[in-house]
């Protein structure tokens, strides 16, 4: 992960992911086909169980829950860059300092002054990773 890159996760420690699984017949096991893990790819699982099941195999999609790579991707004081599809960052908002992170928004400090605050979804914000040595 790079200082810019931009990821739409929440901020709670799992998400859920959904799983393709087939088998051939009943006395097999299931066995994951691919993982999908955001609602985009909805789409994209149920065309792939669409060709399973067209190829034979028996087919179900079932939702699980996996550590989110997120998680605590935020801390009070570290730098962020704002997204600049955002009205925030139109006004001049784009890098501050992270004031506190919430179960939804983080609050983040303008880089230009301490008064100026605004609330943002994770996906709008970029952390700047520092290099250790």
């Amino acid at each position: 992960m790079e200082f810019g890159e931009f990821r739409d996760h929440k901020l709670s420690r799992t998400i859920p992911v959904q799983v393709v699984q087939h088998r051939k017949s009943v006395h097999d096991k299931w066995i994951d086909y691919r993982e999908y893990t955001d609602a985009v790819h909805e789409a994209e699982a149920r065309r792939d169980a669409h060709k399973l099941r067209e190829e034979g195999d028996q087919v179900r999609i079932v939702t699980r829950r996996k550590a989110n790579p997120d998680f605590g991707r935020f801390r009070e004081g570290m730098y962020v860059k704002v997204h600049p599809d955002t009205t925030r960052f139109a006004q001049g908002f784009r890098y501050g300092r992270v004031k506190r992170v919430g179960f939804a928004y983080v609050t983040v400090v303008w880089s230009g002054s301490d008064e100026v605050v605004g609330k943002f979804i994770p996906e709008f914000l970029a952390p700047q990773l520092v290099a250790e040595d």
